[in-house]
């Protein structure tokens, strides 16, 4: 049986990713941009109150691809 290597998150990696889906690839600059924005987003509903939005951000943040 083929044994399946672990990626950094600790879940296997099974082939899914493409080559240029590969870790050393990303191009991080525009990703930290993203990621900052999102984050920004966040901590402003929420000193306004908007729990739904952060919710909804908080979801856009750990799902994009």
């Amino acid at each position: 049986m083929k044994e399946l290597q672990m990626t950094a998150t600790g879940r296997p990696e099974t082939g899914a990713l493409s080559a240029s889906m590969r870790w050393e690839t990303i191009p991080w600059n525009p990703v930290k941009i993203h990621v900052k924005r999102l984050q920004m987003r966040i901590a402003k509903a929420a000193r306004e109150g908007h729990y739904h939005k952060v919710k909804s951000l908080q979801w856009l943040l750990t799902q994009w691809h």
